[in-house]
């Protein structure tokens, strides 16, 4: 299955609004607001930074979700800083 233009947007419309300093256990709303729309991802482990994703059970075969996190040095910030995007 192929992503449509209006599918991307709307998986990058919730995707952008998780991709800033935020802690981690905020991206739970991402994954649960992807699901309301009928989207999946797969598992980002190690040093990947992209991996396939899911559309109604049915992996798409142009575009990949790409993540990656920067955590601050200073022990202190909860938080960390999310770049998420379907390409």
């Amino acid at each position: 299955m192929k992503a449509t233009k209006k599918l991307l947007q709307k998986a990058n419309s919730i995707a952008a609004k998780y991709s800033k300093w935020i802690l981690p256990q905020e991206l739970q709303n991402m994954y649960a607001e992807l699901n309301a729309i009928g989207v999946s991802t797969g598992a980002i482990y190690n040093d990947n930074k992209s991996c396939e994703w899911y559309y109604e059970g049915e992996e798409i075969e142009n575009s990949y979700f790409c993540y990656s996190v920067y955590k601050d040095s200073n022990p202190n910030n909860a938080k960390n800083e999310y770049t998420i995007y379907f390409s």
